[in-house]
């Protein structure tokens, strides 16, 4: 297992390791430490193997922890990687072959030194003070006795103060043994969490560790999962005949209804096979019901297992508190620097006391019988021992009460060091024992664990997939229960993705008219320039300067064609304001198609008088038509215009005057009222701006629908034939103004009407007309008439159409979509055939991305734009 991070694990912010690191490694079966040496580039392999050599555990065997936290150590990563060298990480090691014997055989622990020998002196072990033993006098030789008795008493208070201090040490040395053992059992039991337990603080509590284990954090969520799941399951089983009989209540749509077969929702279920679902999952749902519960069950008695084995670790995982203060007592006994009847004090009383006596022979014994002066005769020392005796005798004051004080030490020492110690000993090695007995059965209790909630992950494992395949087989039954909100649902997405296809074509009609409209007001403009300064240009002055500005084609691809026509009862706000404007524009249309019959009429009063006013006149017109082309549309109306009814009094013509100003009146009205219309929207779309977006589009829409009327106000004023200069749609003062215009222009057109009863056109008037009313078939240029047929007959009259102009050697002439909108438009339908002169040709070569016609790549085609006819 991969070591955790830690932030004391960067190795771009620790010191880099040195060359060699020495690892401290504990055996947990018997709580002797090993320091390894290692090289920073070795690997755990390498630690493996030194251990082996140490402690005999072969390295299959071998279980490694390091921590805090404690987690497995990887054999193949390297010890620098660790970083050893910068944080205070603890090694154990265990022995994985004592996990699987019931009980651990091992030999029960001693602690040494169990017996010492005290030294023995005799005379001639003390070279120095031979003289006095060979001496003649009892003096001397009772001094002597005093000094070997005194070094006898030191040298046995050393050996006991020795004896003392190893046994502390061996006592210390088994009781940090067993310190590290217990370590090694709280190590075991944090690497709980590579088997899914959070890492174990032993400062906390035993239900905090419960409670934060991630074994818990699995199953309860799981736990809460399954019981909302399974309360909604019931439901389902419970109440599935009642969410069958709601279907029958509820109709379709009639958009939606196939009758007989299928009429209302319980139509549209498979019922037989719905209550199949219900068997299979009725059954389903009370086999997993008792696997959970048993799961359950299992979790429970595994959690409080694991709280018992916590709480009898802490509690027998660490050494006895008495062995402690007994240790404590008796450490006090042997080196306390305050108790003045420890071991050590006392060894240094018999030491002092010892020299002392030293002192006193040194210097009560004559020099001729120290050891330097042995060469000389017997006589000679018998002779200064007799002229001594009184230094000697006066040697021997104080040393009896000496040696009754220091015999009472002895005891002490002797009960401390035998009794006191020992005993000490022999319950510190049965601690030993006990505590390795505790550390197999501890780490036994660990496996044990370990393979329990592996176990029970594994089961959870399984019952999470079950239940996860339940809830698919409960979503078949799940899907009547929500059938009637998912149709409520079908139907209002259905009326929304039609309002928003409806609102999205709108808004595309709205922006190509409204690039249609800004193209035709630069045509203006342009045509202006040419009109007014353009003459006076030298030829080619500047390249360009003719040139039309670009159409513009928006295409869509259809979509949500296949949806059933189920709309909303009430129309989108865009939608009424559409139509009351399609009403609007269809009442103008109406006038201008009234304008058009009267100004048709008063031209053929204009022609019939012409024809009556003289024999000879007809004559010459009748030679003239035989010399022009044979026009079949001009043909008509000069065969039409020769009949003598045509001819109207002034009276009648007085009264279609009248009426002609009336439908300017109504024409004029109707205007006004849709200024303050537009007026009143512009102003509601100003007030309500900040709060929707979507009235900035409504009020663009209606912006542009305001330029559509008055563009078609200016395509009247063209046909009535006035200066679009006297024209100023801006104001309402400005239309009236040209409807006055418009006034004078009609009293002129009267006046004109009765000169031209008396005065015969013109041969060159005739002739002008015939030219400007040819028809191109030849070629095509600028200002030409063209006529425009469709290339095919669709079986659906309000399908779009595609023309092309009628023409000889000259192919690929089609009408512009902006042209065939504009016919379409005007008569709400595809027209038969299309007449109209050219304003903009524009040259395109067939491309993949450029080929609307789908002419073969590379070919040339030209597409035509046209106006309405204004003198023809």
């Amino acid at each position: 297992m991969e070591r955790p991070a830690h932030d004391g694990d960067d190795p771009t912010s620790a010191p880099p390791a040195p060359a060699v690191l020495r690892v401290s490694v504990v055996n947990a079966m018997d709580g002797m430490q090993y320091d390894v040496d290692l090289s920073s580039r070795a690997t755990g392999n390498v630690l493996r193997q030194e251990l082996l050599v140490a402690t005999g555990i072969p390295t299959d065997e071998q279980i490694l922890l390091y921590g805090p936290p404690y987690t497995r150590l990887d054999p193949k990563k390297t010890i620098e990687s660790y970083q050893f060298h910068t944080s205070q990480k603890a090694v154990f090691v265990y022995d994985r072959r004592t996990l699987s014997q019931e009980t651990l055989a091992i030999a029960p622990t001693v602690l040494q030194p169990q017996h010492y020998e005290v030294p023995s002196l005799s005379p001639s072990s003390a070279p120095a003070a031979r003289p006095l033993y060979e001496s003649s006098s009892p003096l001397l030789k009772a001094l002597y006795d005093y000094e070997v008795q005194f070094k006898a008493v030191a040298m046995m208070g050393q050996t006991l103060d020795t004896v003392a201090q190893a046994r502390l040490d061996a006592c210390d040395t088994c009781l940090a043994q067993q310190r590290a053992q217990a370590s090694a059992i709280q190590a075991a039991m944090a690497n709980l969490d590579t088997f899914h337990m959070s890492y174990l603080h032993l400062a906390s509590s035993i239900s905090r560790i419960v409670s934060t284990s991630a074994m818990t954090q699995h199953f309860q969520p799981f736990w809460k999962d399954f019981r909302s799941t399974s309360e909604h399951h019931e439901e389902l089983l419970t109440h599935l005949e009642a969410y069958i009989g709601r279907l029958e209540t509820i109709p379709l749509h009639p958009a939606l209804q196939t009758p007989p077969h299928r009429t209302t929702l319980y139509d549209c279920i498979p019922l037989e096979r719905v209550r199949d679902w219900r068997t299979q999952c009725e059954q389903s749902h009370t086999h997993l019901q008792a696997k959970m519960e048993a799961l359950a069950a299992a979790y429970h008695a595994l959690t409080e297992s694991i709280r018992v084995g916590l709480t009898s670790s802490t509690q027998s995982a660490r050494p006895a508190p008495d062995l402690l203060r007994q240790r404590d007592v008796l450490y006090a006994k042997v080196v306390s620097s305050t108790d003045h009847m420890n071991v050590k004090s006392i060894v240094a009383t018999l030491q002092t006391n010892y020299e002392t006596v030293v002192q006193r022979v040194a210097e009560t014994v004559p020099q001729n019988v120290l050891p330097e002066a042995t060469a000389t005769s017997s006589s000679s020392m018998t002779t200064s021992y007799m002229f001594a005796s009184a230094t000697v005798l006066e040697a021997f004051r104080g040393l009896d009460e000496m040696q009754r004080d220091q015999a009472a030490l002895l005891p002490h020492i002797h009960q401390v060091v035998d009794d006191e110690l020992k005993t000490f000993m022999l319950a510190v090695a049965e601690s030993k024992d006990s505590m390795s007995a505790a550390v197999h059965t501890q780490l036994r209790w660990v496996s044990r664990v370990q393979s329990e909630i592996r176990d029970f992950e594994q089961t959870l494992s399984l019952l999470k997939d079950a239940l996860a395949v339940q809830k698919r087989q409960f979503a078949e039954l799940n899907h009547v229960a929500k059938l009637p909100e998912a149709y409520d649902a079908c139907l209002q997405e259905i009326v929304r993705r039609r309002s928003y296809g409806r609102e999205f074509t709108w808004k595309i009609q709205s922006m190509g008219e409204k690039l249609a409209q800004m193209r035709e007001d630069e045509v203006l403009l342009r045509d202006a320039f040419l009109k007014e300064f353009g003459q006076h240009l030298p030829r080619d002055f500047v390249p360009g300067l003719v040139e039309k500005p670009s159409h513009c084609d928006i295409r869509m691809r259809p979509f949500d064609t296949a949806l059933p026509a189920i709309d909303a009862p009430s129309p989108a706000p865009f939608e009424m304001e559409q139509r009351e404007l399609d009403v609007l524009r269809n009442r103008c249309k109406e006038l201008e198609g009234r304008v058009d019959e009267l100004q048709t009429e008063l031209d053929d009063q204009k022609k019939a008088s012409c024809h009556c006013s003289s024999f000879s006149n007809a004559s010459s017109m009748s030679c003239s038509a035989e010399k022009g082309p044979n026009f079949p549309l001009v043909l008509a109306l000069a065969a039409t215009a020769g009949h003598p009814a045509g001819m109207a009094n002034s009276s009648e013509l007085l009264d279609k005057t009248a009426r002609l100003e009336g439908m300017l009146d109504e024409r004029n009205t109707m205007v006004a009222s849709l200024e303050a219309r537009i007026a009143s929207q512009d102003e509601a779309l100003l007030r309500v701006n900040d709060e929707c977006e979507g009235a900035k589009n409504d009020l663009a829409h209606a912006q542009f629908l305001l330029g559509s009327q008055r563009s078609a106000l200016k395509q009247i004023w063209n046909l009535v034939g006035m200066d679009e200069a006297t024209l100023e749609m801006q104001t309402v003062d400005g239309l009236q103004k040209g409807l006055d215009a418009f006034e004078d222009m009609w009293l002129a057109k009267q006046q004109q009407l009765h000169v031209s009863t008396t005065a015969a056109p013109s041969d060159k008037a005739i002739a002008s007309d015939d030219i400007v009313s040819k028809i191109a078939f030849r070629s095509f240029s600028y200002d030409d008439l063209a006529l425009f047929l469709p290339t095919f007959a669709p079986s659906d009259a309000g399908a779009a159409k595609i023309y092309l102009a009628f023409h000889l050697g000259c192919p690929n002439r089609f009408l512009s979509d902006e042209s065939i909108a504009m016919f379409h438009q005007a008569q709400n339908r595809y027209p038969e055939y299309i007449l109209g002169r050219i304003v903009f040709i524009d040259e395109r070569e067939a491309t993949e991305r450029d080929n609307p016609y789908r002419l073969i790549l590379g070919t040339t085609f030209y597409v035509l734009t046209v106006t309405c006819l204004v003198d023809y």
